[in-house]
């Protein structure tokens, strides 16, 4: 969005924005990150690539709270927008205790039942 941070809202005003202080140059480098992501074959998040799409992301984890003291897993996020250029959608997802791919999984199905619509 070229450097606006946009606090949403649930009331359907559409939220408020304000620019952000970020150079031209970082903001290039922060968008070819987030799109060799999904394009890049070694991505991290390949596997949510949608053919006649470009999808830009941003994988992470953490690990989950103990339980009886002892290490249960990691939570997987996975964020994602599209299309590319003029983004219309973006999707997060957070799956607690999950397997690698979760997270990724959730984000992709909702991409694609959007840009599946007639008018994408």
């Amino acid at each position: 969005n070229g450097g606006k941070l946009v606090r949403l809202s649930m009331r359907g005003d559409g939220g408020t924005e304000r620019a952000v202080a970020i150079s031209p140059g970082t903001l290039s480098l922060i968008r070819d990150a987030l799109a060799h992501v999904v394009d890049d074959t070694d991505g991290t998040a390949h596997d949510v690539a949608i053919a006649g799409f470009r999808i830009s992301g941003k994988t992470g984890s953490s690990d989950a709270p103990l339980v009886s003291g002892k290490p249960s897993g990691d939570d997987r996020l996975f964020v994602a927008y599209a299309p590319r250029s003029l983004p219309t959608i973006l999707v997060a997802a957070r799956v607690e205790r999950a397997e690698k791919s979760d997270a990724k999984h959730v984000v992709r199905e909702v991409l694609e039942a959007y840009l599946s619509r007639p008018s994408h």
